[in-house]
């Protein structure tokens, strides 16, 4: 039998008497030296980041404000400039419009300021004064959106609806937005741009679960902060009365549903805080804004957060386990007093078994201005 020696690196067997030579090397392969491999792995680590540049910095702009964020934004802001100046973010930005989503890395801070007279709408005096009737041929078109709270409820509100006499545009819920931080989401510009495209009658808002913090994109491009300061407490004050009048000079109605009670004392007195304003700045716009006082509907008969209800008689879960946000339950909690609220300035049961395509003479065929193009 052969020997070891006498087997070939193959592993067949060889004539005997003869030894086994070794293969010779393999020409072009030789293996690297670790710093070469270190100084590839960093030179493609350069070249993704100039490449990427404004996706890495908006990522860091999007973080929450602290020195993480202002040391990131530091960093990228120099990277930046550089891979847009010499084009070397084209390839990124070609992608993105091939793929829609053309402008996914621009920044919009964009905050509406509220008009000088917030009593003074785009809704004319007939509507303020008289209750439009929805018919079949006349159906009121509503729009609902908001943060994460608007999701439950919205769906519950889709569901419930009378669709005879209700032409539902949608409903937009967004997990982690708000109006402190226009540039992670920009509800002001979105807000305006659908709209237009939707031509909703009335839109039904939910936000602050996520604005307890500081105000990215103040005066001046400034943080606003911290939070309850009188600087945020005006600049708050500013972004929502100024997102009331961009919806109301279109001639709409707004429902602002409140932030509920939650189970956290400190972040219920945060909650309490924004509901104060919301409340107030609808009052200075009577008739054109609605705000929707959730609090009692989720409090116990102390007037205490509750994870249970007794409804006819048996206690039911109506609150997530994070103590936040809603079950299915409470979530129709909050819609039914939407639809109640809203059938408050809309008569939407008296038409449903109208006949004509003629609105009543007594309303008006819409309250909103018609925008050029409709959804399809």
């Amino acid at each position: 039998m052969p020997t070891p020696t006498e087997a070939s690196s193959t592993g067949l067997p060889q004539p005997a008497g003869r030894t086994a030579r070794p293969l010779p090397p393999i020409e072009g392969r030789k293996p690297m030296a670790a710093g070469h491999v270190i100084l590839v792995v960093l030179l493609a680590l350069i070249i993704g980041t100039f490449l990427n540049a404004p996706g890495l910095y908006k990522t860091a702009r999007n973080q929450r404000p602290g020195w993480q964020r202002n040391v990131a934004v530091v960093t990228m802001t120099p990277v930046k400039w550089i891979s847009v100046h010499l084009g070397i973010s084209l390839p990124r930005e070609f992608l993105q419009e091939a793929t829609g989503q053309a402008g996914a890395d621009k920044i919009n801070t964009f905050v509406p300021a509220p008009a000088a007279d917030p009593s003074a709408g785009g809704l004319s005096p007939t509507t303020t004064t008289v209750k439009p009737v929805a018919t079949p041929y006349n159906k009121m078109r509503v729009w609902v959106a908001g943060d994460s709270l608007a999701i439950t409820p919205g769906q519950v509100f889709e569901s419930q609806v009378d669709n005879q006499v209700t032409d539902l545009r949608g409903v937009d819920g967004r997990v982690s937005t708000g109006l402190a931080r226009p540039d992670v989401f920009n509800w002001f510009a979105h807000i305006k741009s659908e709209t237009a495209r939707l031509n909703p009658q009335v839109v039904v808002l939910t936000f602050g679960a996520n604005d307890d913090q500081s105000l990215v994109g103040g005066p001046g491009g400034k943080t606003v902060g911290p939070f309850g300061s009188e600087a945020w407490k005006t600049e708050y004050r500013r972004r929502v009365g100024g997102l009331m009048d961009q919806v109301t000079a279109e001639g709409r109605r707004v429902v602002w549903t409140g932030v509920p009670v939650v189970r956290n004392d400190e972040r219920a007195a945060r909650y309490a805080e924004m509901n104060a304003i919301y409340k107030d700045e609808a009052a200075k716009r009577p008739d054109q804004v609605y705000f929707l006082d959730t609090w009692p509907l989720l409090t116990d008969a102390s007037g205490a957060y509750a994870d249970d209800l007794v409804i006819n008689g048996a206690p039911l879960r109506v609150r997530a386990p994070d103590g936040i946000h809603f079950t299915r339950l409470g979530g129709q909690i909050i819609a039914d007093a939407q639809l109640r609220m809203i059938n408050g300035f809309w008569d939407l049961v008296s038409g449903r078994n109208a006949t004509t395509t003629v609105a009543p003479p007594t309303a008006p065929a819409t309250t909103a201005v018609t925008p050029s193009s409709k959804p399809k």
